[in-house]
């Protein structure tokens, strides 16, 4: 695979396999419906005797097809737990257009892509102490004092903590949410009941918004307005699954407090 032109079948079908590597990297990153489509698009397009390109993606899987001297060569891939990563979304778009710009080899693709897929996230203590001090600066920003912002500092880091650590039974996210705000709430409540935290809905506001489904909201809605109908409807009704898994979990332990 040279010279940005497609010799034969063996060619075409690892031109096909870095698109597909490709597009399974976006679906991991939480990457945009149209913005998953078009980097693929640009891959199998980039090289010559290569037509009839289609590319069909959604919130877990990608179909893609094209035909290489009248014969249509297709695959469909899923991805089964797509996440937010954009250093993932990032750096497969530098590759995308370094490919579609340079004459790579397959073999050195695959190993950028490789690098790419084993690139290792930021450690559960650090991604626990972000969640910890943006749950305290939230508190703040609603109205908590000191005592609050302390409070909502540990809990966001204890919580995060506890529902990102790896388990044997594998949670859908709506337990996952669910969880999260329950024992959000319950450690505020005991807070307050300790005599540190002073404004319990200025803890809990806080420790719940690392939780709150914007992005899924901003993506669906994106992707809708771009015209991809079944990926936004879907990761509408998935954000407002979430936030209902929050409101419940939330709901339970405030029904507890007011009666006591």
């Amino acid at each position: 695979m040279n010279n940005f032109t497609i010799n034969s079948r063996e060619e075409a079908l690892k031109l096909m396999n870095i698109a597909v590597y490709a597009g399974k990297l976006l679906l991991r990153s939480g990457s945009e419906i149209y913005r998953i489509e078009k980097s693929v698009q640009d891959i199998c397009s980039s090289h010559a005797n290569i037509d009839s390109i289609e590319v069909f993606s959604m919130t877990t899987a990608i179909f893609i097809s094209m035909k290489y001297q009248g014969e249509t060569i297709s695959e469909m891939i899923r991805e089964r737990e797509p996440s937010i990563n954009l250093s993932y979304g990032k750096k497969v778009s530098n590759f995308t257009y370094d490919f579609c710009t340079k004459d790579i080899s397959y073999e050195d693709a695959i190993a950028q892509l490789d690098d790419i897929s084993s690139m290792k996230n930021y450690s559960l203590a650090f991604r626990s102490f972000g969640a910890g001090v943006t749950s305290a600066f939230f508190s703040v920003m609603f109205g908590g004092n000191i005592n609050d912002f302390i409070s909502a500092l540990f809990i966001g880091f204890i919580v995060f903590f506890i529902i990102g650590t790896p388990k044997k039974l594998k949670f859908t996210f709506f337990v996952d949410d669910f969880l999260a705000a329950f024992l959000s709430s319950l450690l505020a409540f005991f807070s307050i009941k300790a005599g540190f935290g002073h404004n319990i809905d200025m803890i809990i506001i806080g420790t719940i918004m690392p939780y709150v489904p914007g992005i899924s909201l901003t993506i669906g809605v994106r992707d809708a307005m771009m015209g991809d109908y079944v990926s936004g409807v879907m990761e509408i009704i998935k954000a407002i699954f979430k936030a209902l898994a929050i409101a419940i979990g939330v709901g339970i332990v405030l029904s507890i407090y007011i009666k006591g």
